[in-house]
C-alpha cells in the first residue's frame, strides 16, 4: 500500500491497518457476505480494458443513457440525483440552501455524448468559474431489467438477488472516498487503479448523511477544510506487508512535525537568494504545485497582473503560486483586493483604491499564521503574524488580517503557511493576547468534551505536541554535513604534512571525517572509494550527495574564522574533540592540524543582506492630487449616466447628515432605511475613515462593509450572494457624493469585476428640487468570457436599483424631522466644496 497525504488539506491522521480482504470463492457462498471480502470465481461478460470496449457491440447497453458526474477537482461524491446544485464563486452548492458541499454536478446523457465527452472527443458545455482547467469526468451506467438478467444469467448467477448491476468509468485522476452501501455488492475492478480517500475513525461524523444506507463525500463547508484524510492506492499482493508493518502508535502531530522538518531540510539544501532573505529553493512549476498538493500553480491573468504591479522585486524563479480575492483589514479599514502568494513573498494590491495600496513581504519576515475563531458567516478571516514590524496603510504594524472569500482558497493558504513557515492556519501558536483555553484531547482523538468537529473548530487552534524545531534540525543538519580534514605533520622536525599516518590514527587515514563522540569517516563520503585516493584529494571527495531521495551536486569552500588560521587550520598536539585545545596558530609541538570545509548544493549568488525597507513596499500614496470619487481615480469604464430623478424638496443638509452618519443601522437613518429594502443580511460594517488616511487619493470619508443580498434568478446562480463593498461620501455646499464600490463573492465570476454606482445629489436652481443623478462603471479585476453579458445586463439592474432608491429617498423624506434653515447650516470646509 502506498499512501501520500493532500498537502491541500490541513493535517495528517495516522490510518491503521486492522486487516487485510480474505478472498472467497463465489461458489462458496450460500448468502450474501457480512464483512468486505474478495470475490473470485465469476467473469464479466463483456471487456471494459479501455473506453474502446464501451463502444464495442458486445456491450450489452451501447443504446441506454447513462450518468455523467463533473467535478472540479477530481473529487466526486453521492448525493440525491433529484437535489439541484449551483455554482458559486468558490465552489458547488446545493439550491436549497443546505451547508452541506457536493463535490460535483451530474446530469442524465444520452450514451454515445457521454462517451463523446468522456473521451474528450466532443468538449462538454460544462465549465467550472473558480477551475479553469478541465472537469475531471465520472461515468456511471446502470442497466436497464433485460440487459441486467442476461449479463447475471452469462455469469451463473441469479437476478432475483441482484437490484442493480452498473457500469463505471473515470477520469485517471478522479478520486472518490472510501464509502459503504446497506446492502452488499460486487465490485470488480477491470483496469487502472481507484483512488479513495481514507477517513480516520475520529471522525466518523464526517461520514454522516441524510441517506441512511450510505455514507459518502458530503461535508459542511467548515468539515470541507478541516477534516484530514490520506489518499490510498491499493496494489494487489501489497496489503499483506503492508498489515506486518503497520504501526498504529505513530502520533499525528509528529508526522505532521515531519513535513515541516522535511521543507526545512530542503530549504537548507538550497542557496541564499538575492531577493529574499527566505532561502528557498528554486522549483519547478510542477514540482513546487506538487508539493503543495495543487494541479497546477497560478498562470494566465493572475501572472500578468504580479508581473505588472510587482516586478520590481521579482528574483530569479521565483514562481507564483496563487492569486486570491480577499480584504486585507488595515486598522478598522478592509481594503478589498488580491492577496498574492509567490514562493518567495506575499504581496497585496488594493483592486478598489488604486495601484497605491500595495504590501509586500517576504516569508521570512512571517512569524505564524492562523485562522481567526471569530463567529463570522460570510468569510473567513486569518492573522499574518510579522517577526517584525512593516508600514501598512501608513501605519507600523506587527500583524494584518485577511478576509478570505473563498473556502478553497483558505487551504491553499494553509498549504502555503504550513510549507514556507511551518505552521498551518489551524495550528496553537504562542500569542499574548489569547485568552481560548483548549480541550485535551481524549484518548481517541478527539476532544475530552465530546465536542464535533465544528465546535472543537471554534473552540480554537489545537496545541502541537512538543517537537524538535525545524531550526533545531536545519542547525545539526549544518553541523554533520561539514568535513573536517585531519592532517599530520612527518616529524616535529619537518614542515610537510600529509594524512594522519600512525598506526593508532586507524579511521582517520582518509582524512575526511565529520565529528560525533569521536571521529569518524564523513557519511557523505562514496562507499567504493579507495582510501589512498581520498587522502591525496586536495578537497572533499563527495561531488554529490543524496538527500530526500534526490542526488544533489555539491561544491566546497573552508570555514576561516577567529579559532583558524587564514588557511583555516587549527593546530594541536593531538586529535582532540574540545574545541578549546585548538589553537589558530602554529606552535613547536604542534603535531596534527585540521580545518573545515562547508557544501554548497547548488552555485550560489551573493546577496547583500535585505532590510526591512528593501523586502517590505507597504502602502505609497501619491498626494499631488485629489480625486473627488473612486470612479475617477480608478481605471475602470467610462462613467455611464443611467438615472436622473427629481427628488422633491428635500433640503440637501438632511441627506448629508444621514449619509455622514457613524450609525447607519439606526431605525431611520437612510441607510439603515436602503439596506432593510435590499433585504441584506449579516452586515459588519467598519467605522469611517478619511479618504486621505486610508491609502487613498479622494477627499472625503470612506467605510468598508461585507453582506448577504439576494441575487436576481439567473442560469447557475444562488439565491444569494456574498458582497464586499467600499462606501465613499463627501459633501460641501452644493451637493452630496454618495459612491460604492461592490465585488459579489458567489455568482459566477463575481470576483473578476467591481460595480461601481455614483449618486450625486444637487439642488436644481430653478425649482428648489433635490435631484438625484446616478452614474455607472464596471472595473474588470481579471478578464472572464461573459464580460460582454455581464456589461450589457448589469446596466439594467443599476437603473432599476437606481428608481428603487429615489422612490425610497421620498419615503424617507416624509418620516423625518424638517431640518434647520440653510442659512444655520455649518459651514463645509473650503476644500471639500
Amino acid at each position: 500500500m502506498s499512501a501520500r497525504f493532500a498537502a491541500t488539506w490541513p493535517s495528517v491522521e495516522p490510518v491503521d491497518i486492522w486487516c487485510s480482504l480474505p478472498t472467497v470463492e463465489l461458489a462458496m457462498c450460500e448468502t450474501a457476505p457480512v464483512e468486505p471480502c474478495l470475490i473470485s470465481g465469476y467473469n464479466v461478460p463483456f471487456s471494459l480494458k479501455s473506453l474502446d470496449d464501451l463502444v464495442d457491440p458486445k456491450y450489452p447497453c451501447g443504446d441506454h443513457p447513462a450518468l455523467m458526474m463533473y467535478s472540479p477537482t477530481g473529487i466526486f461524491s453521492s448525493y440525491a440525483v433529484e437535489r439541484e446544485v449551483l455554482q458559486h464563486a468558490d465552489g458547488l452548492r446545493f439550491a436549497d440552501g443546505s451547508a452541506e458541499r457536493p463535490a460535483h454536478v451530474h446530469r442524465m446523457e444520452q450514451f454515445q455524448d457521454a462517451i463523446a465527452h468522456l473521451c474528450r472527443s466532443r468538449p462538454s458545455d460544462i465549465r467550472f468559474s473558480h477551475n479553469r482547467s478541465e472537469p475531471v469526468m465520472y461515468f456511471r451506467q446502470g442497466f436497464p431489467p433485460r440487459q441486467r438478467e442476461e449479463t447475471l444469467h452469462s455469469m451463473g448467477l441469479d437476478p432475483n438477488i441482484f437490484a442493480d448491476f452498473s457500469t463505471y468509468c473515470s477520469d485517471q485522476h478522479s478520486v472518490t472516498n472510501f464509502h459503504y452501501d446497506q446492502s452488499p455488492g460486487f465490485l470488480q475492478m477491470c483496469s487502472g487503479r481507484k483512488r479513495v480517500l481514507i477517513v480516520h475513525p475520529r471522525y466518523s461524523e464526517y461520514m454522516t448523511s441524510a441517506i441512511d444506507g450510505r455514507r459518502s463525500w458530503i461535508t459542511t463547508e467548515t468539515q470541507a477544510v478541516t477534516v484530514p484524510h490520506w489518499n490510498i492506492t491499493l496494489h494487489s499482493g501489497e496489503c499483506d506487508p503492508a498489515v506486518a508493518k503497520a504501526d498504529t502508535s505513530a502520533p499525528q502531530e509528529s508526522l505532521r512535525a515531519a513535513v515541516r522538518h522535511l521543507a526545512a531540510i530542503e530549504r537548507w539544501l538550497q542557496p541564499k537568494r538575492s531577493t529574499s532573505s527566505s532561502n528557498l529553493r528554486q522549483y519547478e512549476p510542477e514540482e513546487l504545485a506538487a508539493e503543495l498538493g495543487l494541479d497546477s500553480l497560478a498562470s494566465g491573468e493572475d501572472l500578468e497582473n504580479f508581473v505588472e504591479h510587482f516586478s520590481t522585486a521579482v528574483g530569479t524563479g521565483e514562481l507564483l503560486v496563487a492569486a486570491i480575492p480577499c480584504l486585507l483589514q488595515s486598522k478598522t479599514f478592509r481594503h478589498p483586493g488580491t492577496f498574492y502568494i509567490s514562493s518567495e513573498r506575499l504581496c497585496f494590491r488594493s483592486s478598489v483604491l488604486g495601484m497605491e495600496a500595495r504590501l509586500v513581504i517576504s516569508w521570512s519576515m512571517v512569524e505564524w499564521a492562523r485562522l481567526i475563531t471569530e463567529r463570522t458567516n460570510s468569510m473567513h478571516p486569518v492573522r499574518i503574524r510579522l517577526k517584525q514590524s512593516a508600514e501598512v496603510d501608513g501605519n507600523m504594524v506587527d500583524s494584518f488580517d485577511l478576509r478570505i472569500f473563498d473556502v478553497g482558497a483558505l487551504a491553499h493558504m494553509h498549504s502555503c503557511a504550513t510549507y514556507f513557515i511551518g505552521t498551518g492556519l489551524f495550528d496553537l501558536v504562542p500569542s499574548d493576547d489569547r485568552r481560548v483555553s483548549f480541550p485535551s484531547p481524549s484518548p481517541m482523538g478527539g476532544s475530552g468534551s465530546g465536542l464535533g468537529i465544528g465546535e472543537t473548530l471554534a473552540a480554537g487552534p489545537r496545541a502541537r505536541a512538543p517537537t524538535v524545531s525545524a531550526e533545531s534540525m536545519v542547525a545539526d543538519l549544518e553541523q554533520l554535513s561539514l568535513v573536517w580534514e585531519l592532517q599530520r605533520r612527518t616529524t616535529i622536525w619537518h614542515n610537510d604534512w600529509r594524512a594522519p599516518f600512525l598506526p593508532h590514527d586507524y579511521q582517520k587515514a582518509i582524512k575526511w571525517m565529520s565529528i560525533q563522540d569521536h571521529y569518524l569517516p564523513h557519511p557523505f563520503i562514496p562507499e567504493d572509494i579507495d582510501v589512498d585516493e581520498a587522502a591525496e584529494s586536495e578537497e572533499p571527495p563527495i561531488e554529490e550527495v543524496q538527500f530526500l531521495g534526490r542526488r544533489r551536486a555539491c561544491k566546497w569552500d573552508i570555514v576561516v574564522d577567529e579559532a583558524s588560521d587564514s588557511e583555516g587550520w587549527q593546530y594541536a598536539v593531538d586529535f582532540y574533540l574540545e574545541p578549546n585545545k585548538w589553537s589558530n596558530r602554529l606552535r613547536g609541538f604542534s603535531h596534527v592540524r585540521r580545518r573545515r570545509w562547508q557544501p554548497t548544493f547548488l552555485a550560489e549568488v551573493e546577496a547583500p543582506v535585505a532590510t526591512v525597507r528593501s523586502v517590505t513596499n507597504a502602502m505609497t500614496r501619491d498626494r499631488n492630487r485629489l480625486n473627488s470619487t473612486l470612479m475617477a481615480e480608478k481605471d475602470a469604464s467610462p462613467p455611464q449616466q443611467i438615472l436622473v430623478e427629481d427628488l422633491g424638496k428635500i433640503p440637501l443638509e438632511t441627506i448629508r447628515q444621514d449619509l455622514e452618519s457613524n450609525d447607519w443601522e439606526t431605525e431611520l437613518n437612510l441607510m439603515s432605511m436602503h439596506f432593510q429594502d435590499l433585504n441584506m443580511q449579516s452586515i459588519e460594517l467598519g467605522p469611517w475613515v478619511d479618504g486621505t488616511s486610508s491609502g487613498s487619493k479622494v477627499q472625503g470619508k470612506l467605510r468598508s462593509m461585507s453582506m448577504r443580498v439576494p441575487v436576481p434568478p439567473a442560469p447557475m446562480c444562488p439565491k444569494e450572494s456574498r458582497c464586499a463593498c467600499t462606501w465613499h461620501v463627501v459633501c460641501g455646499e452644493e451637493r452630496c457624493l454618495l459612491e460604492s464600490v461592490i465585488m459579489s463573492l458567489d455568482v459566477p465570476y463575481g470576483t473578476c469585476f467591481n460595480v461601481i454606482k455614483c449618486d450625486i445629489f444637487t439642488v436644481d436652481t430653478g425649482s428648489g428640487n433635490t435631484i438625484l443623478e446616478r452614474k455607472f462603471s464596471l472595473e474588470w479585476v481579471k478578464g472572464c468570457w461573459i464580460k460582454s453579458l455581464v456589461e450589457a445586463n448589469v446596466p439594467k439592474e443599476i437603473k432599476a436599483d437606481g428608481v428603487q432608491w429615489a422612490n425610497l429617498i421620498k419615503k424617507w423624506a416624509q418620516k423625518i424631522p424638517a431640518t434647520a434653515d440653510s442659512s444655520d447650516k455649518k459651514k463645509r470646509p473650503p476644500e471639500l466644496q
